[in-house]
């Protein structure tokens, strides 16, 4: 999805002064999107764009855990647990006394990455099998 005119003209106006200078916006953007390629808010993606806004307007990034809100009677979604774990994406839980999937981590990547762009359970069927191949293709590129 591409940026639309409404979100650049919305960052724009969000943006404080001092980052308004060319250089600074570009460098803004870099780190933002992890990109050093990327300079300008017409590259930024409708979720890029959305991300940049909400961090804007508030201070801090959005939350992303809500992506990755799982059914735990679901095979499918409790191996996507395992395979959290199997990247490092886990914090401790004092609750429960023993690391647990990052579900902030988790979901952000599936809000980002996940072909549907959508939360968890809103995917199924033959969306959450590729979802689940796109999870295990990472974690094949990370061993």
């Amino acid at each position: 999805m591409t940026i639309s005119a409404q979100q650049i003209k919305t960052i724009h106006a969000l943006l404080p002064a001092h980052l308004k200078e060319p250089e600074a916006k570009a460098e803004l953007i870099a780190s933002f999107t992890e990109d050093p390629a990327r300079s300008s808010t017409k590259e930024l993606t409708a979720l890029e764009a959305d991300d940049l806004i909400y961090f804007l307007r508030h201070g801090v990034n959005a939350r992303y855990a809500t992506y990755a809100t799982f059914d735990s009677s679901n095979r499918q979604h409790r191996y996507i647990l395992s395979l959290a774990h199997q990247l490092g994406w886990v914090v401790y839980s004092n609750a429960q006394r023993r690391m647990v999937p990052d579900l902030e981590q988790l979901g952000g990547w599936i809000r980002k990455y996940g072909h549907r762009h959508q939360p968890l359970k809103q995917y199924t069927g033959a969306d959450l099998t590729k979802l689940v191949t796109q999870l295990e293709n990472v974690v094949k590129t990370k061993k």
